[in-house]
């Protein structure tokens, strides 16, 4: 019955994923030189092995990293002992002869050899281990340590109590190849401040990468924003398993602990002495171990480890800088430039646009905030909110805000705002005055703009005014306008091409051209959409014309009253034709008008004085 149970229990020798040094496993005798272990045909046994002597272990070969963790897992007799070899490479450098002892009666022996800690002279920390009431004893060694190359792996049945072989035949011979770590690579990605909250496990990252809330770095990260170097380093997993603690956090950081172990983040290209920030079991949020990849992920707020201007002193904005990570003395990782630190930043982009008849405007703006970062947009004017939104930075770092723009406000000054956890991350003013009375009569052709003057660092030298027709053409300009001046401004306009009555709107431009596809208007609905500005409604007509008696009419009608005459009620847009087809509502009104005005001017901003940098 023993053969047919041995023979089920083989085991292939196979890279162990989690080997820790913990409660349950046995400790070594440390390497003491003496006589060579016979070496008669160590190499000779390569097929099936012998199971009636009571030991197994699967001949297969492996190919592993030094710095990994191989398991041989043995199979003997109930309370059986057998001899493991491990010699190699080439002309017999490295000898080890270890007895293991199956002390739990199970018939089943899980021995790992460490190949880290045995390439090493100076680590503490066994380099060959068995499970949980098993025992292992290195009866003897020869050479130093373990190097990269090839080793034969002989298992032996017959042995005494202190691993003297009685038979000088193998009953099991396998093969293992250890290769030299390669370079380490890093990438970096950014998540939203004190994320490290949520990202704890494997499906964490994979969730916030699917929702876009992680995002990769190509330029900047802000600060107080959360990073994850993902560091895949191979032959790292038996420094893990020397190390300890109770999960892959606690083994990493437990291991830059150790001397001349350390992972740091670095100024790259100072004049002065760059700041080195190491990181550990203090600063260190989470470490996410994917060991089948040979890849660690190391999260780390920023803030919190000191990774700003704000909390080191030896960091300034737009620093760039690097990773180090080295172990007992080498350097696996060392990236010369790994992402720059900047301050949270936002620019607003000008295809903002009015929707649902102008109730409500569309403010966009990209930043450098993490993906899933939160800000806030606010509209105010004389330091009072007139409406603020939230919005969530999306996977392109750019967000989308919808303020409410119903409600009639005239002013002079009005301020668009970004907010980031409560500061201001971008402002912009609007200090553009148009006046325009919202009913005229012209029939000498002339229009009236009583009132408009316009800031010196808005436009770049002078602006004129545009008046704009149902269909969306310009059907008046006024003449050349001078930053910094007041101007009292008439605009004739050609009654032939009007109707009795219309409703026009009078918008800012920053050049004379009058083609849709080339003129810039001071305005944010840039973008499907004609220009929003103040609504004018006129008539061409005398009073004395309009109450003439036509054809089928006896008597004059009364003479109507200004109000009458006026066809488009103030607050309807009846504009309509444009290069997309999208009607857009002007304010009425004195002044700036409805807020969607306010947020058109702001963000002329943006398409004036941010196009000119």
């Amino acid at each position: 019955m023993v053969p047919q149970r041995l023979a089920l229990l083989t085991c292939s020798v196979v890279l162990l994923a989690t080997v820790t040094a913990g409660p349950g496993m046995a400790t070594v005798d440390s390497d003491t030189d003496v006589d060579d272990p016979p070496t008669k045909n160590l190499c000779s046994v390569a097929g099936d092995g012998d199971t009636e002597r009571g030991v197994g272990v699967e001949d297969a070969q492996t190919n592993e990293t030094l710095g990994d963790v191989v398991e041989l897992p043995v199979s003997v007799a109930e309370n059986g002992t057998a001899t493991v070899h491990v010699t190699g490479p080439g002309d017999l450098e490295y000898r080890r002869q270890v007895t293991v002892t199956d002390t739990s009666g199970d018939g089943e022996i899980r021995l790992s050899l460490n190949t880290f800690a045995a390439s090493r002279a100076n680590w503490t920390g066994p380099a060959y281990t068995v499970g949980a009431n098993d025992t292992v004893t290195v009866t003897r060694s020869v050479g130093d340590q373990l190097t990269a190359g090839r080793y034969d792996i002989s298992v032996y049945a017959n042995t005494t109590a202190n691993g003297t072989v009685t038979d000088g035949e193998p009953t099991y011979a396998t093969e293992m190849a250890l290769a030299e770590p390669t370079d380490g690579r890093l990438s970096v990605a950014v998540a939203r401040s004190n994320a490290s909250d949520t990202l704890d496990t494997r499906q964490d990252l994979e969730r916030a990468r699917a929702r876009g809330q992680l995002g990769t770095v190509t330029d900047s990260v802000a600060t107080g924003d959360t990073v994850v170097l993902s560091l895949r380093v191979d032959g790292l997993e038996g420094v893990l398993a020397t190390a300890q603690g109770a999960n892959d956090t606690a083994r990493f950081s437990g291991m830059l602990a150790r001397t001349n172990t350390s992972l740091r983040i670095e100024g790259r290209g100072f004049c002065r002495p760059p700041p080195k920030i190491s990181l550990n079991e203090d600063t260190i949020d989470a470490v996410i171990a994917d060991t089948r990849n040979d890849t660690f992920h190391v999260v780390v707020n920023t803030a919190g480890a000191g990774v700003t201007p704000a909390t080191n002193d030896r960091i300034d904005e737009g620093d760039e800088l690097g990773v180090m990570f080295t172990i007992d003395g080498e350097t696996r990782v060392d990236v010369e430039e790994a992402f720059e630190i900047d301050g949270p930043e936002a620019e607003l982009l000008t295809d903002a646009r009015a929707t649902h008849d102008s109730d409500t405007a569309t403010v966009r703006g990209e930043t450098n905030l993490a993906p899933g970062s939160d800000v806030v947009v606010r509209l105010a004017a004389d330091g009072t909110t007139l409406s603020s939104a939230s919005a969530t930075v999306g996977p392109e770092r750019q967000f989308d805000a919808t303020l409410a723009v119903g409600a009639a406000r005239r002013t002079d000054s009005t301020t668009l705002t970004v907010l980031h956890n409560g500061t201001a991350i971008e402002t912009i003013s609007d200090r553009t005055v148009l006046s325009v009375p919202s009913n005229q009569s012209i029939t000498d052709g002339t229009l009236e703009v009583p009132s408009f003057w316009h800031p010196d660092d808005i436009y770049p030298f002078n602006a004129y005014i545009h008046v704009i027709g149902p269909d969306g053409s310009v059907v008046g300009r006024s003449g050349r306008l001078h930053e910094g001046e007041f101007h009292n401004v008439t605009i004739s306009l050609s009654i032939s091409e009007l109707g009795p009555s219309e409703s026009l709107v009078v918008v800012p431009a920053e050049d004379e051209s009058i083609d849709p596809e080339s003129v810039s208007y001071d305005n944010a609905f840039l973008i499907d959409g004609p220009p929003a500005g103040m609504r004018v409604n006129i008539t061409t007509v005398s009073a004395d014309e309009a109450s003439a008696p036509n054809e089928t009419t006896t008597e004059p009608s009364a003479t109507p009253s200004e109000e009458e005459t006026s066809t488009v009620p103030s607050g309807t847009d009846t504009r309509t034709g444009t290069a997309t087809g999208t009607e857009t509502t002007a304010a009425d009104g004195a002044g700036f008008g409805v807020l969607a005005t306010l947020v058109a001017g702001l963000l002329a901003l943006v398409a004036g004085t941010r196009r000119r940098r």
